[in-house]
């Protein structure tokens, strides 16, 4: 996933990992939401953060 992010041009700022991987992202949402469901077949909920910033669990 990390790859996708960056090959598709988005910037990770942070990656976590525990009982799941996080990637904080800083994204245009609707554009980013449409990207992941696409990317992922609909596998990964992205979750809203802070103003500037979308959290994804995979």
């Amino acid at each position: 996933m990390d790859n996708d992010l960056r090959s598709a041009g988005y910037q990770v700022a942070d990656t976590s990992y525990d009982a799941s991987v996080r990637f904080q992202v800083n994204v245009p949402v609707e554009e980013f939401r449409t990207w992941l469901a696409a990317t992922t077949a609909g596998a990964a909920e992205p979750s809203e953060g802070p103003l500037i910033h979308a959290e994804l669990s995979l």
